[in-house]
């Protein structure tokens, strides 16, 4: 590892299965700002089109990280558990070239599901919609391929020796030199 302070931020989203979509773009928020893509179905468009006063009304804080965030060098962790709205986070920054990715493929799983609840008491989870980039690239099935590609089982390592965090801070170390 290097000795030097790291100028940079890392976020691990390794095994993340995803989260809530409204909270996706909130956190998108903190790192850009225009189109995000969408989910598309046969009945709607759902645009992630993050503004300001987008963010205002989600009534989350980003408006005041977003500039200490907006040129700091980035890597994300991924791999095949990466899910969901982390991989939708994931995929979107990379795309936009706001990030740079380590680690192995994810999971190509970001199809957008609708809750449908019985009267018996039963509960149908739908797959129902499809996650496209910006450029009309969908998500589904295909996965984030990383940057830098560090194919191990992290789980096997300490922190200090995973080679895909050595690899972030390198790539971070490089960026910052610049």
């Amino acid at each position: 590892m290097h000795d030097t302070p790291l100028k940079g931020l890392i976020i691990d989203m390794r095994g993340n299965s995803g989260g809530w979509f409204n909270v996706l773009t909130g956190v998108l928020g903190n790192f850009m700002r225009g189109d995000a893509g969408g989910y598309t179905s046969n009945n709607s468009d759902i645009q992630a089109r993050i503004k300001e006063q987008d963010i205002e009304q989600l009534k989350v804080s980003t408006t005041k990280v977003y500039p200490l965030l907006q040129n700091l060098p980035v890597v994300v962790l991924v791999d095949k558990g990466t899910q969901s709205t982390a991989e939708i986070f994931t995929a979107v920054l990379q795309s936009r070239g706001r990030i740079k990715v380590v680690g192995t493929k994810s999971g190509g799983n970001t199809e957008g599901t609708n809750l449908f609840d019985f009267k018996d008491g039963s509960r149908l989870w739908l797959a129902e919609e499809a996650y496209h980039l910006p450029d009309g690239t969908n998500l589904e099935a295909k996965g984030v391929v990383p940057d830098a590609a560090v194919n191990v089982d992290w789980t096997d390592y300490t922190e200090q020796d995973d080679p895909q965090i050595v690899k972030a801070v390198e790539l971070i170390h490089s960026a910052s030199t610049r």
